[in-house]
């Protein structure tokens, strides 16, 4: 019997930690990993959290203390995945009926763009996502790879030299500097993130938002108003239609302009991000080779795969494909749909498909968590926020606040701390199991402590109930 081989297409945190995760689970076959990346595999939250702070990448080598070299066979860098079709065995054996043959797949090739073709029995698509920058704008910066840090984090330095020569040519004040202008468009995890960090370092940051709040879509506008109230020094402004993004003639500055409530508005800004979403890195698979069937992915990109991690399409599940991380959804047992884009699903997600690949027991689930650092603040969630469910908060300081979001049985499906990291150990205990169910008015009480207000653990039936249909930040 051939013994498997897994080739993992990805280079980030979700590909490295497929790797590891077969090692530690007793896989002894091949596994090859190609990855468009050149650099070694690097933490991507740092990027947007640290911009300013931390100019040397946070090497995922020492932060999980393994190498990809130490745990694949072959790894090809700077390497991008073109197709990927399956090799079928056809069943020759007699049939009993006309309808008993079945040709299935035992192995997965793999076209990367130098020509290689790479066979295995086994695929994991960790193909990750890429910023969306609609046609026609110019000059503005992305924030997704370590290339688009160094670049912002580059012209963000460049500006503010050119303003301090410039202040220099005129009559000495006492008035304080003033860092570069920037504008970032999208006021999702990213967007916050980096105007956070860049107003606590002195720069002038207007956020440009289409909805009615930051973050309306991930946790709807009533909480995402009360994030927005963190960032008092951040120019917020929400439903805003942003028309074009060009260059200054002569400049080296860039010129926004967006509607509002009807009216045209312009700014000018030394800097302009992008943050107004990503897209699954799958586009490659719509174009496969003459006479093979691609592999589908939702209208907005995804791979949608079972609670294993593996590949499901048109009512089954395609033997020995999956997918993880940015890339794909997966269908949780006890939480039910789990959205892409945030770290901790690259981190555990793999153990998944390492366990399904070796045909060994299914890890317990874990709950979805997301962190975000915001300059000053630090903001957790746990478990599913489902938009149409009643929010409830507990008041501990203008600036810490936690919100749970209550289902009509009164589960609460998931978790939010504002700067209580007391509370975020408290709530990482409570939802360990899957959605609580909790004493309203105790939750709403700050002296009573959290662990205190749950009264039952319902094992996720309110999560799969009111399945999430949270978009990509």
């Amino acid at each position: 019997m051939e013994r498997e081989s897994v080739v993992i297409i990805g280079g980030g945190l979700a590909a490295i930690r497929t790797a590891a995760a077969l090692r530690h689970a007793g896989h002894q076959g091949v596994i090859t990993v190609v990855s468009q990346e050149s650099s070694p595999p690097y933490d991507r939250p740092p990027l947007s959290k640290e911009l300013l702070t931390r100019e040397q990448p946070a090497w995922l080598s020492e932060e999980l203390g393994i190498t990809v070299e130490t745990v694949a066979d072959h790894v090809f860098r700077g390497t991008t995945a073109q197709t990927i079709v399956p090799i079928t065995t056809r069943d020759t054996s007699p049939a009993t009926s006309p309808t008993q043959h079945t040709d299935a797949t035992d192995r997965w090739a793999v076209t990367t763009n130098t020509g290689h073709v790479i066979t295995a029995t086994h695929c994991v698509i960790a193909t990750g996502s890429t910023p969306t920058v609609p046609n026609g704008w110019e000059n503005v910066h992305t924030m997704r790879t370590l290339d688009d840090a160094e670049r912002l984090r580059s012209a963000i330095t460049n500006a503010s030299a050119d303003l301090q020569v410039s202040n220099s040519h005129h009559i000495a004040t006492n008035a304080p500097s003033q860092g570069a202008s920037i504008v970032i468009i999208g006021a999702g995890w990213i967007g916050l993130e980096l105007a956070g960090h860049l107003t606590h370092h002195g720069h002038q940051v207007t956020v440009l938002e289409s909805g009615p709040s930051p973050l309306w879509r991930q946790l709807g506008p009533t909480v995402g108003q009360r994030i927005g109230a963190l960032h008092p020094d951040v120019t917020l402004q929400c439903n805003t239609i942003v028309t074009s993004v060009n260059k200054q003639p002569a400049t080296t500055r860039t010129c926004v302009t967006y509607t509002q409530a009807g009216t045209t508005n312009t700014v000018t800004a030394d800097v302009v991000i992008t943050a107004v979403g990503v897209r699954p890195a799958t586009h490659w698979l719509a174009t496969p080779p003459e006479g093979s069937s691609p592999v589908i992915t939702r209208e907005d990109g995804l791979l949608t795969t079972t609670p294993t991690g593996a590949v499901h399409q048109h009512g089954h599940t395609l033997a020995g494909l999956y997918a993880v991380g940015d890339c794909a959804i997966r269908y949780d047992n006890t939480w039910g749909d789990i959205m892409p884009g945030h770290w901790n699903i690259a981190l555990t997600d793999p153990e998944r498909i390492a366990h399904d690949v070796l045909g060994i027991a299914q890890p317990a689930s874990t709950t979805p968590h997301v962190f975000s650092t915001q300059g000053a603040h630090h903001v957790d969630v746990f478990g599913v926020p489902h938009l149409a469910n009643e929010v409830i908060f507990r008041e501990i300081s203008p600036t810490s606040w936690l919100a749970a979001w209550l289902s009509p049985n009164g589960a609460a499906t998931a978790l939010m701390i504002v700067n209580s990291p007391r509370d975020t150990s408290a709530a990482r205990r409570i939802f360990r199991n899957g959605p609580i169910s909790i004493d309203p008015r105790a939750f709403a009480d700050p002296t009573i402590p959290l662990k205190n207000v749950a009264l039952t653990n319902d094992k996720g039936v309110s999560a799969l109930a009111h399945r999430a249909e949270t978009p990509l930040s």
